[in-house]
């Protein structure tokens, strides 16, 4: 067992942890928003026309380790995606203004970049399974940020090791 000292913008002062450093590379923590910190800064696009929701997931996702990009609506994200061959993952509202819809995104998503992970969210429709492209998985709003952190955690997880 190790002792990790944790400094947080938020905190006035660090916070000491005794961690348990899982399989997936998460060190679990508790008494804190995020009960995780995501291994080796994983690159996050986030999508989502609505600012607010956008930074607080963006808030969530950074207090985790991640480094997330932004964008307001689809097109911008695919600009994005095409522009970048690190991010791991992509976290979509399903309605945002623009050409394309979330759902629509993630397929093309998928499409160039299959080891990319999908996380789609909205808080007016829900999805099954098989409506989602690939491995892709629905995240109802609202959520709350253990919610958020276990799902991109776990789906972080499945993203082979590139070292080995």
């Amino acid at each position: 067992m190790r002792t990790l000292v944790i400094h947080r913008t938020q905190a006035r002062k660090p916070r000491t942890v005794v961690d348990n450093l899982g399989s997936n590379g998460t060190i679990r923590f508790a008494n804190s928003l995020c009960r995780m910190i995501f291994a080796g800064s994983p690159v996050i696009l986030l999508v989502d026309d609505e600012p607010l929701i956008r930074m607080g997931a963006v808030d969530i996702l950074t207090d985790c380790g991640a480094m997330v990009l932004e964008a307001g609506n689809a097109d911008e994200a695919l600009r994005i995606l095409k522009s970048r061959n690190d991010i791991q993952l992509v976290f979509s509202d399903v309605d945002m203004p623009g050409t394309i819809n979330g759902l629509t995104l993630l397929e093309r998503v998928h499409a160039l970049r299959p080891m990319v992970e999908l996380i789609l969210t909205s808080g007016r429709r829900q999805f099954a399974k098989g409506e989602l492209p690939d491995d892709g998985t629905f995240l109802p709003k609202p959520y709350n940020a253990y919610k958020l952190c276990d799902l991109v955690s776990d789906k972080l997880s499945r993203i082979p090791d590139p070292q080995g």
